[in-house]
């Protein structure tokens, strides 16, 4: 779980400034009780959950399958199963996650959120339904064959990849980016939370440009108020956005701080160079 603060400043110079929100990231469907157990009220708190995410990826049934185009650290539910059937397939959940924010009700207000898929806007809160998971599946183009299915399954192989080019129709590509839009001390503002599945290998990071960019110039477009975009981005600031690969002859325009700036977007990096660093 990862979290980001905002702070709220006071009306008093001489105030220390108040933490207005906090923002959660990848809190699973093990985290998920145990934060709804906290009495936010007492402490003058209140939690906006959002929406909540659902990975899909196609099952096959009667053929254990240990898919290892897994991106994250956190357990998979169920891709280990072994299930005896008549050999069809399945619509396999794996990631379950909400990005939600912790508030101080005194200096701030929970108006709504929004989900994101490049610049469209897939879910609101105001939905018939906004409790419903939202799914989304990888590219087929950007997934990883189970081990030992090209030698010993290639009829399975290929049907993989026809049912992965089906979920790409029904669903969204990659993690919607969450958005909450708070007023702060009486301002409007919108908090974004990305969150990538690695793609890229070294400094090359187009895979994990390709699932925010279209996010990104919809927010340099639409800049009338104060926009902060939190979460893994796995993406320094010196790392290319235009080519996968750090081998790859890396041009100036296409490093990750210059595409920023020409969006009119500041970066804010607590650490770099790691290939895995949280970017605000």
């Amino acid at each position: 779980m990862n979290a980001m603060m905002v702070r709220a400043s006071s009306t008093s110079a001489a105030a220390r400034p108040a933490v207005a929100l906090v923002v959660l990231q990848e809190i699973n469907k093990k985290a998920l009780p145990l934060l709804l157990e906290i009495d936010f009220e007492k402490h003058g708190l209140a939690l906006a959950l959002g929406p909540q995410m659902q990975a899909v990826y196609p099952k096959y049934k009667g053929q254990k399958v240990t898919e290892e185009d897994s991106d994250d650290d956190e357990e998979e539910e169920d891709l280990e199963a072994e299930e005896k059937g008549t050999g069809d397939w399945s619509l396999g959940k794996s990631q379950c996650e909400w990005y939600p924010i912790i508030y101080r009700k005194s200096t701030c207000a929970h108006t709504a959120w929004r989900a994101f898929s490049d610049d469209t806007v897939v879910r609101r809160s105001s939905s018939k339904r906004a409790k419903e998971p939202i799914h989304w599946a990888k590219p087929v183009n950007r997934t990883k064959a189970p081990k030992g299915w090209g030698t010993q399954f290639p009829k399975l192989l290929a049907e993989r990849k026809q049912q992965y080019e089906q979920l790409n129709e029904r669903f969204i590509s990659w993690r919607p980016v969450v958005v909450h839009d708070v007023r702060i001390c009486g301002r409007d503002v919108h908090i974004g939370v990305v969150h990538t599945s690695p793609a890229g290998k070294g400094l090359g990071r187009l895979g994990e440009y390709e699932q925010v960019s279209g996010f990104f110039e919809h927010v340099s477009e639409n800049n009338d108020l104060p926009w902060i975009i939190a979460g893994d981005y796995y993406i320094d600031p010196e790392a290319s956005v235009g080519v996968n690969s750090d081998t790859k002859n890396r041009k100036w325009d296409d490093l990750f701080h210059e595409r920023a700036a020409a969006l009119e977007l500041t970066l804010a990096v607590p650490l770099s160079a790691t290939n895995q660093s949280p970017q605000t």
